[in-house]
Order: structure tokens, then C-alpha cells, then sequence
């Protein structure tokens, strides 16, 4: 049986209560891929119990102190595989700095690279020469939109390489079973409290519109990072900025994925408000598939799925880094929201659509993301034969 060995970024952690956005994504390829195919998950112990179904193996750092946290797993990874059953395939996320490393080190395995986010900010990957590197010595790239793919390639045309060996495979996520109509008169925001994210601008517009709207109310969640922790100075300014909404607004801070899938099911209304070039969030296709009414903006990957399913702000290149960006935003949500909330058939309409034309399921983002591999596994050459 094929034998996968993947390796999640230091942060994320492979449990119910906290796993984040790759922790998610691995968990779907390993549970929805066919039964003839072997995964382990390689990670940081972790404290809480790991999702059920996946073959975890927590690693304790090496020498983390003088390369970093990531570098300090990828030795670990690499010290393990003396002492473990050969893998086919190497698979390691989001971090282009281990993907080198377990390459130089193990040049006899196939090394796949699975991007989560740009990589001309990421360790390893940032200049034109470092991905060049990635492209002729790893088995291939896997993007999540193609926009981080476009983003991996920039600045690479014309210089040989091969594009197949660069490939996106669109997130995807669970799908409710059925839409719940008529859905509560609520509008939920999920994301984590940091400013590129656009929660506290958001949080304005809404509460400027709720004021009009009594019998609708606000749900926010997310914390600062993937688990309970004291506020932020960015989440007392959301507290402060929907005080004057009272009994409407319930700030429930971080919370499971069990937790956030019952409220994405009950809401009328989803808002992603991304300031920043989202790769694919998951927040956004979530809404999608539990047909909620969507209003997100058209920055990096989320016009993919957005685009004809979800109400789309648009914000121009400039307009993102302008001082004035944020009230046009607030503006922009502020009348896109009224509308929605003042007009059920369209309201309905958007849920509608949402759910019933919604491609992007786990079970074809494991699916496809599986033929990319085998297709990178068929043309990798063995340095070491």
C-alpha cells in the first residue's frame, strides 16, 4: 500500500479543538482519499487528542534554537525516517524552507511542496532563484488557487522550467447535507482577529446597519490565534466597536470547527471582509456550502469560488494600501449588507445558489489533488539510483 509521510507547518495542530487551516485540509486528504492509500501525519506534540482517524506522529524538535521551530521538525522528520518504513511520497505544507531541507537530505525521496500562501513572503521560497530551486530538485508544487500559483511563477517565465510541475488544487470543504431554509436573521463573521483580515472595519459597518435592524443579530468568531487565549488590543477594539449594539451581538471568541458549523448552517448572511490577498480561505467556501448569503471581497484567491455564487466587494490594487481603503470598505459593506437584509428574494436567491452549484467539496479537492501527485510521482527520478 502507497505510503504518504506528511509535514505540517510547526503552528498547526492536528486536533479537534485547534486545528487550523492545513491541520483541515490534511485531515480531509487523509480520511476522504480511497482505502489502498497510507498517510501518517507528521507534527509538534500536541496536548489534546488528535483528530480520529489520522496515523499522527508527534515529533520533539531538534535544535530548534539555532534554525527556527519548522527546521528544528523537518530534522526530527528526517532522523525518524532512519528508524521508519521508506515513504513513497514526502508531503510537506506550507513550509518551503522544510521542503528544501528534506530534499538535500533525502535526495532519493520524492519531495512534494503543498503552498498555502504566497511564497514570495515565505522563508525559503522569496526570490526568483529560491523557487527556481524548488522547481528543478522538488517532485512538484501543489498551489491551493491559482493565484498562489501565479504568485510561485512570478518572475520564473522563460527561464526552462516546466509548468506541470507547478499545479493549484482549489480548496475545497465539507457540504451540508440540506440547506435549512428559512435561515435564522443572522449574520455571522469568522476569521482570526488580525487587521489584514478586516474584522474591525467590518464590525463598524455591521453595527452601523444593525441599528436599523433590530430583529437581526451579529455572531463573530475567532480568536487571535487557533485556541482560547486573553484578548488582543485588535479584540477589544471589536468589543468596543458593537457595544452599542447590546443583546444583538455575541462575541464567542475562538471556538472548534464543530461549534462554528452550527451557526454557518442557521446564517442568513456570511461576511469575509480580507483587506489582504486571501490564498483560498476556508471561512469563505464554508459559507458556500452551508448556504449562507455571502459578501466577501475580490482579493487573491476568493474570486475562484466566489465570483457569480457571493455579493463581491471590489478593491483595487491601490486602493488596498490607501489610508482612505478602509472607509470605502465600511461603505461599500455597509449598502451591500442593507440591501441583503432588506431583500428576502434575493437573500434566498444567494443561498440557493450557494448550496446547489457549490463544486468545491472536500471529496473533489482530495480527488484531484490526488492525481496531481501521481502525476508528479510518475515523471520523479530517483538521484540516488
Amino acid at each position: 500500500m502507497p505510503l504518504t509521510h506528511i509535514i505540517l507547518p510547526y503552528k498547526e495542530v492536528m486536533t479537534e479543538k485547534n486545528a487550523g487551516a492545513v491541520a483541515t485540509v490534511v485531515a480531509h486528504h487523509v480520511k476522504l482519499s480511497s482505502g489502498d492509500q497510507n498517510f501518517q501525519v507528521f507534527g509538534q506534540i500536541v496536548n489534546n487528542p488528535t483528530i480520529p482517524g489520522i496515523d499522527y506522529v508527534p515529533m520533539k524538535q531538534s535544535l530548534s534554537w539555532v534554525r527556527g521551530r519548522n527546521i528544528g521538525l523537518a530534522r526530527a522528520y528526517v532522523r525518524k525516517l532512519n528508524i521508519m518504513p521508506r515513504p513513497d511520497l514526502v508531503e510537506v505544507h506550507g513550509r518551503a524552507q522544510v521542503a528544501r531541507y528534506v530534499c538535500q537530505k533525502r535526495p532519493d525521496l520524492p519531495v512534494i511542496l503543498y503552498l498555502h500562501n504566497d511564497p514570495r513572503h515565505m522563508k525559503g521560497a522569496k526570490t526568483e532563484d529560491e523557487r527556481l530551486w524548488l522547481i528543478k530538485n522538488l517532485a512538484g508544487v501543489i498551489c491551493v488557487s491559482n493565484y498562489i500559483q501565479s504568485c510561485f511563477l512570478d518572475g520564473l517565465t522563460g527561464k526552462g522550467i516546466k509548468n506541470d510541475s507547478v499545479q493549484s488544487v482549489l480548496n475545497g470543504t465539507a457540504k451540508s447535507e440540506k440547506l435549512h431554509l428559512p435561515k435564522e436573521k443572522s449574520i455571522l463573521l469568522i476569521g482570526r482577529m488580525i487587521p489584514e483580515k478586516g474584522i474591525l472595519p467590518a464590525c463598524n459597518a455591521i453595527t452601523q446597519v444593525l441599528k436599523t435592524f433590530p430583529d437581526w443579530k451579529l455572531h463573530v468568531v475567532g480568536g487571535r490565534h487557533f485556541r482560547k487565549a486573553p484578548p488582543s488590543n485588535y479584540e477589544k477594539q471589536i468589543k468596543q466597536a458593537v457595544s452599542a449594539l447590546n443583546g444583538q451581538v455575541h462575541l464567542h471568541g475562538f471556538q472548534p470547527a464543530s461549534f462554528t458549523r452550527t451557526l454557518q448552517n442557521k446564517a442568513a448572511i456570511s461576511v469575509v471582509p480580507s483587506l489582504w490577498a486571501e490564498p483560498c480561505g476556508l471561512t469563505g467556501l464554508e459559507a458556500l456550502a452551508a448556504g449562507s448569503a455571502l459578501i466577501t471581497t475580490n482579493v487573491g484567491g476568493i474570486p475562484e469560488y466566489a465570483r457569480g455564487r457571493a455579493v463581491m466587494i471590489n478593491l483595487s490594487g491601490t486602493e488596498r494600501d490607501d489610508q482612505n481603503a478602509e472607509v470605502a470598505f465600511k461603505n461599500a459593506l455597509a449598502q451591500e449588507l442593507h440591501h441583503l437584509i432588506n431583500d428576502r428574494e434575493l437573500r434566498e436567491n444567494f443561498q440557493k445558489n450557494a448550496f446547489n452549484h457549490f463544486p468545491f467539496t472536500a471529496e473533489n479537492m482530495v480527488d484531484k489533488a490526488n492525481k496531481v501527485r501521481q502525476d508528479f510521482l510518475s515523471r520523479f527520478t530517483n538521484t540516488q539510483l
